[in-house]
């Protein structure tokens, strides 16, 4: 992948990213835009599927059992064998490439229809869906389906589920350790009154060096005129000013009264306020 290119001009700021994808023949990765035409393998053990095959953003051009016993035509294939069956299918018009429109592959089966990229089948880490027995691979891959299953296997690799299952049981703090820290503002009005104010106070992450109230009708804000596309708002510091320390707490009053109580500590100076709204008369 090429570094990505940062172009600025006086009034904006383009990032553009350039991706160049790479295909190493001696990787078995199939995701080369420079190639028009791929395949796939796919190995079924003891299901004889029976369907057919359907390709968005490309075509088929061919297909054929390599293992087993059944019959193909066309897009369609019928497995009348028992045990390991491999089906090879070749394609044209393809786009393996990153982004959008990428060749994407859908084997329609009578029972457990399944897709994937092309651009996923990968010799060195084939498709694997153990529910339905099936394993999708590079055309003229010399391993059998058992194989293939007992090489994954010896990797004893995890589903991320299987992953959290295994982990111990999250408390709250351990999430709130990992988790960004968003204190919201305070917010205080009468009941049945769409009149109320948002009180930027006492949080850890103020955008300003000042508390701001804001004054609300419900969630919008009010302006000074109808002709000014200004909002009401009142700053103000408590305190002796503005340190590096923010030692503060909030609280409403009694844990649930729309009442709210913030102390701010000093050094040895302690400053306690009390906000809440009334009637205008």
């Amino acid at each position: 992948m090429t570094p990505w290119l940062l172009i600025q001009h006086t009034h904006r700021i383009l990032l553009i990213l350039f991706f160049l994808w790479i295909t190493d023949p001696a990787s078995g990765q199939v995701n080369s835009t420079d190639e028009d035409k791929a395949g796939f393998l796919i190995m079924w053990e003891d299901t004889r599927p029976a369907g057919r095959i359907f390709i968005n953003n490309g075509r088929l051009e061919r297909m054929r059992i390599v293992s087993g016993r059944g019959r193909v035509d066309g897009s369609s294939f019928r497995i009348k064998s028992a045990g390991e069956v491999k089906l090879e299918v070749i394609s044209t018009a393809i786009n393996t490439g990153p982004g959008s429109q990428s060749t994407l592959v859908h084997v329609l089966t009578e029972s457990h229809p399944f897709s994937f990229f092309l651009r996923d089948v990968n010799e060195q880490y084939p498709i694997y869906i153990p529910e339905f027995r099936v394993v999708v691979s590079v055309p003229g891959d010399p391993r059998g389906y058992r194989q293939i299953i007992r090489e994954i296997q010896a990797k004893n690799l995890r589903l991320k589920l299987e992953q959290i299952e295994s982990e111990p049981e999250y408390s709250y703090d351990e999430a709130a350790f990992i988790t960004r820290d968003q204190p919201c503002p305070t917010w205080l009005g009468l009941s049945r009154d769409v009149r109320n104010f948002e009180i930027d106070f006492a949080r850890k992450n103020e955008p300003t060096e000042m508390g701001i109230i804001n004054p609300k009708m419900a969630a919008s804000p009010v302006f000074l005129n109808k002709e000014e596309d200004r909002e009401v708002q009142y700053g103000f510091v408590l305190g002796r000013g503005v340190g590096p320390v923010l030692d503060v707490n909030r609280r409403l009053d009694q844990g649930i009264l729309p009442i709210l109580r913030t102390d701010l500590v000093d050094e040895d100076i302690s400053y306690e306020s009390i906000c809440f709204t009334s009637l205008e008369s």
